[in-house]
Formats: structure tokens, C-alpha cells, sequence
């Protein structure tokens, strides 16, 4: 009734503010160089991502067909091209649950395909995001050193100033 709905409102009202609480500490993040260094490489890396994301998305639709004609009239893990496509997911991810696998000879050589060609999907993009991040950080590094030597300067050029009109 009732009751049930207003404490479900209430009980969405607490997960919104939980999600608030994450966003008050992301807002923290501002003042970490760290973060601020991923940020930026990330935002310079956009086109990488697309490319990562995209072929990515089109081995899952690839393979997930695939395993499904392979192994869908005999494995009923794969009766669906969805399923099949979340067991391509789970295998490109390595994260591999175990929970389906292929049975078929013909369903494992798609299975091998589909780990080899996800090395690839990641790893040619990953390299180029990486190198990315690591000149991010280098002139990043750079930008800061001359921000504390131009400090320094003006702090060096100040005290000169004082002691030349002292004398």
C-alpha cells in the first residue's frame, strides 16, 4: 500500500544522496595531480577510445553470432545471440566466469579467434593511450617546474629589489 511506496521513495531519496556523496568526492579530484593527469590524457585520447570502443563492439556482434551458429543447437548457453554475445564480453575481458564455454571443436576455434583478436582490439589502441598519458604526465611535470621556477624567480627578484633599496 501506501507505507510501501513512501518508504520506497524514501529508500530511492537515500540512494540518490549516496550518488551525491560520490560526486562531492570526485569534485575533490580537482586537487590531485594525478587525476587531473589521466583526465587530460583521456580528454586528448578521445579518438583512440572511439576507435577502441567501436571495433571492440563489433567483435562482440562477430563473434557473438558466430559462437551462436556454432554451438546454439547443442549448447543451450549460446541458444540466444545476446547470451552468446555476454560470453564474448566475459572471454575479450578476460575475465572468463567459466560458467559457458563451447562444446564443439569448431565452437573452441571461434572461442580461440575471439581471445587472439581481442589482444589485438586492445592492445593496438591501449599502446597509443598509453604513450598519450605518458607525454600527458611528462609536460604536465614540465608546465609545474616552470610554474615553480617562475615563483622562484619573482621571489629571487623581489628580494633583490628590497636589498638594492635598503642600501
Amino acid at each position: 500500500g501506501i507505507n510501501a511506496e513512501y518508504g520506497g521513495g524514501i529508500a530511492h531519496i537515500f540512494v540518490v544522496l549516496r550518488v551525491l556523496r560520490v560526486v562531492r568526492v570526485l569534485r575533490l579530484a580537482r586537487h590531485s595531480d594525478g587525476i587531473k593527469i589521466i583526465f587530460l590524457a583521456l580528454s586528448t585520447s578521445v579518438s583512440e577510445l572511439f576507435f577502441l570502443v567501436f571495433f571492440w563492439s563489433i567483435a562482440i556482434i562477430f563473434f557473438g553470432s558466430l559462437i551462436h551458429y556454432c554451438e546454439g543447437s547443442i549448447n543451450e548457453h549460446f541458444n540466444s545471440i545476446p547470451r552468446s554475445a555476454w560470453w564474448v564480453v566475459v572471454t575479450m575481458s578476460s575475465v572468463g566466469y567459466g560458467d559457458c564455454v563451447p562444446e564443439t571443436t569448431l565452437g573452441k576455434l571461434v572461442g580461440s579467434l575471439c581471445i587472439m583478436s581481442c589482444m589485438l582490439v586492445l592492445a593496438l589502441p591501449m599502446t597509443v593511450i598509453i604513450s598519450k598519458v605518458t607525454r600527458t604526465y611528462h609536460t604536465y611535470i614540465q608546465k609545474e617546474n616552470r610554474i615553480e621556477l617562475r615563483k622562484q624567480i619573482q621571489c629571487d627578484t623581489t628580494t633583490i629589489q628590497h636589498s638594492v633599496t635598503a642600501v
